[in-house]
């Protein structure tokens, strides 16, 4: 018989050991003995060695305050956005509250008019509505957040900003139809300009931090 020496350190030796091994079955002198007790202990002595796991878990109520505060401002935000969105296109498509005198004289060719308020409501709620279901389902759906999503959003604000100057012109040409006084189109025409107007700043201002933010981490 022969014996044979295995060892995982030294290529050279695991490919003598298989051709030895393959030359004994061929002559018929294989003889395999297995030395348990030096495997097992150096399997132990290559185990690592586990520390036992604590755990001390506290609870940060400031913390969690803080982000319970952060979601109901989101949750309120959305819904107010929402909402605002919806109205608009029910007022633009519907006529909502808005009587026939003040949207014949709105289509009238006495008043020259930047932009008709059926088109600025469309428009303006349909680009908000979009940008809001696309942002949350790049979120959802394939885990975009928010900082990854600035140069899209910072496009959105520029859209805003340019409908938001159309805006207040629009309402004040709208302020000097006698017809349209105290009717809803005028009212959610404002409305809609103020409202995105603000979102456009806090926006502005959150992409801004966030590029602080990401230039201070490549320094």
């Amino acid at each position: 018989s022969q014996y044979i020496e295995l060892s995982s350190l030294h290529q050279s030796n695991v490919e003598r050991a298989f051709e030895d091994a393959i030359r004994c079955v061929i002559h018929g002198r294989l003889h395999l003995q297995i030395d348990n007790a030096a495997v097992g202990a150096a399997r132990a002595a290559m185990a690592p060695q586990r520390e036992p796991f604590t755990c001390n878990c506290e609870v940060d109520w400031s913390e969690v305050m803080n982000q319970s505060w952060m979601a109901l401002t989101f949750v309120f935000a959305l819904g107010l956005y929402i909402l605002l969105d919806v109205f608009a296109l029910v007022v633009a498509v519907d006529g909502y509250d808005t009587n026939e005198a003040c949207w014949t004289a709105l289509s009238s060719s006495q008043h020259t008019l930047w932009i008709h308020p059926r088109t600025f409501l469309i428009v303006g709620a349909t680009v908000s509505l979009v940008s809001i279901c696309l942002g949350m389902c790049f979120k959802a759906l394939f885990g975009v957040d928010e900082e990854q999503q600035d140069w899209p959003r910072l496009c959105v604000l520029i859209f805003y900003f340019s409908w938001c100057v159309a805006g207040y012109v629009l309402c004040a040409q709208i302020y000097d139809i006698a017809e349209c006084h105290g009717q809803s189109v005028g009212k959610i025409c404002i409305a809609w300009t103020v409202i995105k107007m603000f979102e456009c700043c806090c926006g502005s201002l959150d992409i801004t931090v966030n590029f602080v933010i990401y230039m201070q981490q490549r320094r």
